[in-house]
């Protein structure tokens, strides 16, 4: 699980900034502290639909679930993301994958 939630963090800092703003466009009444909340939901459902998609068992990933479901994550990011950002941190998380047993 800990690869798991390192995904949800690593997915949640990168739309971190988008969220921001966008947010923070569409109303001013948005404190820093709604938008962090706000973009924690939103990515959390995007990985759970990722594990959802992809068969894969959120609570108790494997290693092969685990790949899987961060090409799909690598997928559904390149219309919102830099390739350099996906590729760094598809690296990162590989990086876990690779040490579990």
């Amino acid at each position: 699980m800990m690869v798991r939630d390192a995904i949800l963090r690593c997915f949640e800092q990168a739309h971190l900034l988008t969220a921001r703003e966008t947010l923070k466009n569409f109303s001013k009444d948005f404190t820093e502290d709604d938008i962090k909340k706000m973009a924690k939901a939103n990515t959390e459902a995007v990985v759970r639909k990722a594990f959802k998609d992809t068969e894969s068992d959120f609570w108790n990933p494997t290693k092969e679930s685990l790949i899987k479901v961060i090409d799909y994550l690598a997928e559904f990011s390149q219309p919102y993301r830099k390739e350099e950002i996906i590729q760094t941190h598809y690296r990162e998380i590989m990086e876990l994958i690779e040490k579990l047993p």
